[in-house]
């Protein structure tokens, strides 16, 4: 996939996956409304458009590079299996996951969902995220890869997380943390994948 497009990729097929897994475990039938997944930051203020209806909402909030893949040539598939010498950015996503009901457990039901949907899909697949870019921009012509990203829960430390609630400046709610590993962003030239020792 381009470069630029990577990172929005990956948030915009997060968003699919857990949209669909509130339908496939029918939270709407439990809140009594189909309740929304928004990408964006926890609101400071909850009283902005949508905030009477039930929301998941994915934040990506840190970006980091894979030190371990730093540097390293990628192959380039080539015949003769040439290294590349401008091998891509490897990078770990890192996402805050909020949910917000409007009365009783809604709140609960949603991060409940979410982390089912999340669990019972560990590996996020280019075509998902292909699919969720074409959806999001239209068809860009952009070749599919065959490496898969990863989905693994994270756990903050409370310091940690209270930091992290106290830089949004939002009313603090129930949320998880999880990281997306590994995405390739590459240069325009760049035709090599993941060193099978890494994936």
């Amino acid at each position: 996939m381009s470069a630029a497009l990577a990172i929005a990729g990956v948030s915009a097929a997060l968003e699919a996956m857990l949209t669909q897994g509130l339908t496939e475990q029918r939270a709407a039938m439990a809140l009594g409304t189909m309740p929304t997944v928004s990408v964006r930051p926890p609101r400071a203020d909850d009283t902005a458009d949508g905030a009477n209806a039930p929301e998941l909402c994915l934040f990506l909030y840190r970006v980091v590079e894979k030190g371990s893949l730093r540097n390293i040539a990628l192959p380039t598939g080539g015949a003769e299996d040439r290294t590349r010498h401008d091998p891509a950015l490897a990078l770990d996503l890192h996402y805050l996951l909020t949910s917000k009901g409007t009365s009783g457990l809604q709140s609960e039901v949603l991060l409940g969902s979410a982390l089912l949907t999340l669990s019972s899909s560990p590996v996020l697949r280019r075509e998902a995220v292909q699919s969720a870019l074409q959806d999001a921009f239209g068809d860009l012509g952009l070749a599919p890869r065959k490496d898969r990203l990863t989905i693994a829960l994270t756990n903050l430390r409370l310091d940690e997380l209270t930091q992290l609630w106290r830089a949004l400046q939002a009313p603090f709610r129930a949320s998880v943390t999880f990281q997306v590993s590994v995405v390739l962003m590459e240069s325009a030239s760049g035709t090599g994948a993941l060193p099978h020792h890494a994936r």
